[in-house]
């Protein structure tokens, strides 16, 4: 039984992919059967990464809280990053918001504690899900002026939030040299 909910890059989705059973597809999603698990497959694109980008993941789909979770806590990358990229593709597609939640979890992380590993990581969180984007993703037929108003003025306080996230990761002068001392 695996203990992996997501997959998210073409080299680990292809060989897994070839061990399952197909079991139906159509346009949006094509869903597979091993040891007893569902998985549904699907290509998402990337205002930063472009198109076709591999989604596996077991079903039931992860919630929103499983999947901020995971963006945070996977020892796998491509699970975090795939992570990402499923609240965003929810978001756009059901309406659900993740971005609250996750850059409150973001904002309270101690930056400057943070390695090199670490601080890659949520700027590919930030990058992954597009909270950086101030784009409004909400519907606005049927809003009043003043609702699409407060929706724009959300998604542009979570991209400053995660503009101020990017500049702190940033490394110092102190940080600079040491890498350099380092590859020496």
């Amino acid at each position: 039984m695996n203990i992996r909910k997501i997959y998210a890059s073409q080299d680990k989705v292809s060989p897994i992919i070839n061990e399952m059973e197909l079991i139906e597809s159509d346009v949006e999603f094509t869903s597979y059967k091993l040891e007893n698990e569902i998985w549904h497959y699907y290509e998402t694109s990337s205002m930063y990464f472009g198109n076709g980008i591999p989604i596996l993941y077991k079903s039931p789909k992860p919630t929103v809280s499983e999947l901020i979770k995971l963006t945070m806590e996977s020892q796998y990358n491509d699970e975090a990053y795939g992570a990402c990229l499923i609240l965003r593709d929810t978001e756009l597609n059901e309406q659900i918001d993740f971005r609250q939640d996750l850059i409150k979890i973001l904002n309270s992380i101690n930056i400057k504690k943070q390695g090199i590993e670490e601080k890659t990581r949520i700027q590919n969180i930030i990058l992954f899900t597009e909270l950086d984007n101030p784009e409004n993703r909400r519907p606005i037929i049927g809003k009043t002026s003043s609702e699409v108003e407060n929706d724009s003025e959300y998604f542009s306080a979570i991209s400053e939030q995660a503009f101020e996230i990017i500049e702190k990761l940033k490394p110092t002068f102190f940080e600079k040299l040491k890498m350099r001392l380092k590859k020496k």
